[in-house]
């Protein structure tokens, strides 16, 4: 059969890519991008698929270990890619870690100890913790954001065992697992009872006794919720402590944020929150903000407005308005004029501020000097 030069050189390069298409499977770059995903169960973590040189807290990055399976990255691995079909172990303190904000590859955890893991190891600052499984459970669903998801190996999984973690509360005694084999699907639900778990792997139950859960936990950890971070600081409060990003015109702190699924009130803002933002020109406070740290704004040159849409606000911080723009406007519930009026003017720090009351036609202007006993001119 003749075959013409032409169709000669188009099989030529279909071979080479072809080729090229396996080399770049075998090293994880097939230029596939997968989209995390939130999981719908308790406490709702995302799941990212993508390579990605960073961790999000709330968010678990998924570690493939075996070659040639679907999310397989070789940029994880580096030089120890050669072992990884056996580092069940390493994949699962990356993945738990990355879901409490700590980024450790397993490339880093196997250099750490010469290309050994060590699972009872304070990764990245956190506090290793040895637990019963329960408990770990319990830590991981109620601890807002603090404690890494249950790691836990499964005896009956394989000839040598195998580690898994459980990233979600799916009914009264089932729980999602994350599994970092892709071989019998990258994701299942087990069954607890007591210290019993039970479970299918390639369509056949195992059951498997785990007395004890690895854990980490991470002490002090900010929490970051769409464009800020809080700290927690009660039952169901939250600190609006910065936020992320310095280039906002406008910011807004909310009436409430929601973690693993629950709800907590932003109570307070905290000392210097806003300084020396220099692009700032406006900020909203929400309904349930009671305190206002001690220089909030100072320094932020461009201010323009402030709108406090709270009636529990108590407390303004000292210099406060210290450097920021000369003329600002801050619109108060017009139920609290008197003692909003009395606490701005306190802390105005030579500002020209005025107030305006929501809900009434007035408005009060404060035109403070760096001299106390400041003039004060109403408009009805």
């Amino acid at each position: 059969m003749h075959i013409s030069n032409k169709k000669s050189v188009s099989f030529r390069v279909a071979a080479l890519l072809i080729c090229v298409f396996v080399i770049l499977s075998e090293f994880g770059f097939t230029g596939k991008v997968f989209a995390a995903e939130r999981i719908s169960y308790t406490p709702y973590p995302k799941v990212e698929y993508s390579y990605s040189e960073t961790v999000q807290p709330g968010t678990v990055r998924y570690i493939e270990q075996m070659k040639h399976i679907q999310y397989y990255d070789y940029r994880y691995w580096g030089k120890w890619s050669s072992q990884s079909r056996i580092e069940c172990g390493t994949s699962s303190i990356s993945m738990s870690l990355s879901y409490i904000g700590i980024n450790k590859t397993p490339k880093e955890i196997l250099d750490a100890f010469h290309g050994s893991t060590r699972i009872n190891y304070d990764w990245g600052g956190s506090k290793y913790k040895s637990l019963s499984l329960t408990s770990a459970i319990n830590n991981y669903l109620k601890g807002n954001g603090k404690y890494s998801p249950p790691i836990i190996h499964l005896n009956n999984y394989s000839a040598r065992g195998h580690y898994v973690v459980i990233i979600g509360k799916v009914g009264k005694n089932q729980y999602y697992v994350l599994d970092p084999s892709g071989y019998y699907g990258h994701s299942w639900v087990l069954t607890l009872n007591g210290n019993t778990v039970s479970y299918f792997v390639n369509g056949c139950k195992r059951t498997d006794y785990v007395k004890y859960a690895q854990q980490y936990y991470r002490p002090g950890k900010d929490i970051k919720y769409e464009d800020a971070s809080y700290a927690v600081t009660g039952k169901d409060t939250v600190t609006y402590k910065a936020p992320i990003s310095k280039n906002a015109p406008s910011l807004q702190v909310p009436d409430s944020i929601y973690l693993n699924g629950k709800q907590f009130r932003v109570t307070a803002v905290k000392a210097g929150a806003f300084k020396n933002n220099k692009k700032l020109t406006s900020v909203e406070f929400g309904a349930n903000v009671e305190t206002i740290g001690k220089q909030a704004f100072e320094g932020c040159k461009k201010l323009r407005c402030i709108s406090i849409n709270t009636i529990n606000l108590k407390i303004i911080g000292d210099n406060s308005f210290s450097k920021a723009s000369k003329d600002i406007k801050v619109k108060i519930p017009a139920e609290c004029n008197e003692s909003y009026e009395n606490m701005i003017m306190r802390v105005a720090s030579g500002r020209n501020i005025t107030l305006e009351l929501v809900g009434n036609t007035a408005e009060t202007e404060i035109a403070d000097s760096e001299v106390k006993g400041a003039s004060q001119k109403r408009e009805e």
